[in-house]
């Protein structure tokens, strides 16, 4: 839950930020300084956008699952049934193909 409505450049830039910081120093060992820092902010910043270091976890999770979702569903043509999607021709490299092991026959 954000403190700001979601949009503008700057939560953007933090939340990239947060990811890099993260990914190199863990969520724990993470100083949202270093994050303000990495996103060209000042720390109070952040705190306009975010209520917390843990409320910036939740923002930076549900942005890149919207983003991953996006990306399905452009992948996915219009009308696609699961059993279509699957098993069409198109996706040979499917985990689920059926030359795959436990894959669903076709």
């Amino acid at each position: 839950m954000t403190a700001h409505s979601p949009g503008g450049d700057k939560r953007e830039r933090i939340l990239d930020a947060a990811e890099q910081v993260f990914a190199q120093h863990g969520f724990f060992a993470a100083r949202v300084s270093e994050i303000a820092k990495q996103a060209g902010v000042a720390d109070g910043t952040i705190y306009l956008y975010f209520k917390s270091k843990d409320d910036l976890l939740i923002s930076l999770f549900e942005s890149r699952m919207q983003r991953f979702n996006a990306l399905l569903a452009a992948a996915i043509p219009p009308g696609a049934t699961p059993r279509r999607s699957c098993c069409s021709s198109s996706a040979p490299t499917s985990p689920w193909s059926a030359s795959s092991r436990g894959s669903p026959r076709c």
